[in-house]
C-alpha cells in the first residue's frame, strides 16, 4: 500500500509515528525489564517519535507502504539467558503493534455499535482508526519476517543452530538491500499485505 496522494500521507504519517513509537518503546521496556539499562540510558524508553524515526525506514514507507524505525540497541550479555531474552525483546515490538491494532479495531466496533452510521458520519475518524488497524498489523507482520535486522531474525535465533545464527549475523549489514529485494520481487504482497488485509477484516469485522 504505497503512498499515492498527499491525503494518504497526511493520514498515514501520524499513525506510523504512533505505531513505531509503541513498537520501539516496547523493545526498550522489555530490555530494561530483563536487565539491560542501555535503551533507557540512550533515551529510547519514550513514546516520542523523534527518538525512534529512521530515515531509510521512512523512505521504505513512502516507496513500499511499509517501513521501520531506528533499532533499539540491546546488550544481550546483560540478560540472564541471552538467546531466550533477546527473543522476548524482539517479540515485544510486534506484540505492541498487534495490541494497538486490536485497540483501534475495538474503537471502530464500539463506534459502530453505539452509532451504526459511524463509518459514514465521521469518515475522517473512521479512516484514521482503520489505517491504524491495518498499519499496525502490517508493521507487526513485516517485523516478524526472518530477515536481519528485523525482529523475526532475532526470534529465529532462539530456535536454530549456532551456525545459522552466525549466518544471520553476517547477513545483517545487507538487511536493507534484502528488504528492498523482497519489495522489488513483489513478495511483500504474499508475506505481509495479503495476510494484513485478512487480519484487518477479522479485527474490524468488515
Amino acid at each position: 500500500m504505497p503512498i499515492t496522494s498527499l491525503s494518504s500521507l497526511l493520514l498515514l504519517a501520524p499513525v506510523f509515528a504512533l505505531a513505531i513509537s509503541f513498537h520501539e518503546y516496547a523493545h526498550a521496556w522489555m530490555a530494561d525489564r530483563l536487565g539491560d539499562p542501555g535503551p533507557r540510558l540512550a533515551g529510547r524508553l519514550t513514546l516520542n517519535p523523534r527518538a525512534h524515526l529512521d530515515f531509510l525506514g521512512t523512505v521504505m514507507l513512502l516507496l513500499l507502504g511499509i517501513g521501520f524505525a531506528r533499532p533499539v540497541m540491546v546488550n544481550a550479555s546483560r540478560f540472564r539467558d541471552p538467546v531466550r531474552d533477546m527473543m522476548r525483546v524482539a517479540l515485544a515490538g510486534p506484540v505492541a503493534n498487534l495490541l494497538l491494532a486490536a485497540a483501534a479495531a475495538m474503537l471502530i466496533r464500539l463506534g459502530e455499535g453505539l452509532y451504526p452510521r459511524f463509518a459514514f458520519d465521521v469518515p475522517l475518524v473512521y479512516r484514521f482508526l482503520y489505517v491504524a488497524v491495518r498499519l499496525n498489523v502490517a508493521l507487526a507482520l513485516f517485523n516478524l519476517l526472518p530477515i536481519p535486522p528485523l525482529d523475526g531474525s532475532r526470534i529465529l535465533r532462539a530456535f536454530v543452530s549456532w551456525q545459522t545464527r552466525d549466518l544471520l549475523n553476517r547477513l545483517e549489514p545487507y538487511g536493507f538491500f534484502l528488504l528492498l529485494l523482497v519489495g522489488y520481487m513483489g513478495w511483500l504482497g504474499a508475506l505481509v499485505f495479503r495476510p494484513t488485509a485478512i487480519l484487518t477484516r477479522l479485527l474490524v469485522g468488515a
